[in-house]
């Protein structure tokens, strides 16, 4: 049997409940094969090297970092493969079921991969090129790249600029990163029909400007905010726990602040303070 005759086999499908289909590995033509490798050991692995990661002393966590850098790379290389011989299938005329295995597989390849691109940057970060940045042209900039991605582009997004312009100096890149993982929760805590308010705020007294992003979803709950940024702290069902941390890594990278508040009566407000001497 070759591998695309498999993918026309018939496994058990489940449809979970927001939509997206499932099958039973144990259903799958691949179970009778014999890899070595079983979901429980790699997961036992992967738990294991986050839990050693919390655990260790500070003056040991560049070794690890490199340590889980080179893990990444191991990892990286035939999920690369992987995916690649995945896409091959797609131009291919499978039956329906076979269609949404082959798309579930190409998810959860694509998730893992951007896991392992989430712990590389956290486990070992890399210098950050500082440029001279106009914060109104660089929000409205990124709001136009956002707005073309699939979680965001249904959404309505308001965003109010500064009245004037604020100079700072910044990595583009890990800023928009910043309003990527924010603007992304902000859409998965509230309903479809929700607006977003994204604004930027300069205060003249700090010579700082705030850029905050607002919800009106249900309230993060008062005994997971402290936790929220804490590595491999998360509340959703598939998080990896690194986003919010990362955020702040970049957030305090800039000499800036992360600041979370949310309650029933006032919503969701993540605020991003970052120096601006110009104000």
């Amino acid at each position: 049997m070759t591998f695309a005759d498999s993918l026309t086999d018939s496994p058990t499908v489940h449809r979970r409940t927001h939509g997206r289909s499932a099958f039973k590995p144990s259903d799958s033509p691949f179970s009778s094969m014999k890899t070595g490798v079983t979901e429980s050991s790699v997961t036992s692995d992967i738990d294991k090297l986050l839990q050693s990661i919390t655990q260790q002393p500070q003056s040991r966590l560049a070794k690890i970092g490199e340590r889980s850098a080179m893990i990444v790379h191991e990892v990286r290389n035939p999920l690369t493969t992987i995916l690649m011989a995945l896409q091959s299938f797609e131009n291919l005329n499978l039956p329906e079921t076979s269609q949404q295995r082959l798309n579930l597989a190409l998810e959860e390849a694509d998730r893992l991969q951007h896991l392992l691109n989430e712990i590389l940057q956290y486990a070992k970060p890399y210098p950050l090129e500082y440029s001279a940045l106009e914060v109104n042209a660089l929000m409205t900039n990124f709001l136009e790249l956002i707005q073309m991605m699939p979680k965001i582009a249904d959404r309505k997004i308001v965003f109010i600029p500064a009245p004037e312009p604020i100079s700072l100096l910044g990595n583009a890149d890990k800023l928009k990163q910043v309003m990527i993982n924010l603007l992304t929760n902000a859409c998965e805590a509230s309903p479809v029909e929700d607006e977003i308010t994204w604004q930027v705020v300069p205060l003249a007294a700090d010579n700082a400007v705030r850029i905050q992003v607002h919800n009106w979803g249900l309230p993060i709950s008062p005994q997971a905010l402290p936790h929220l940024t804490t590595s491999f702290f998360t509340t959703k069902p598939s998080g990896s726990g690194l986003g919010l941390a990362i955020v702040k890594q970049i957030v305090e990278d800039h000499g800036g602040q992360l600041h979370i508040e949310s309650t029933l009566q006032s919503g969701t407000r993540v605020s991003v303070q970052l120096p601006a001497p110009s104000i």
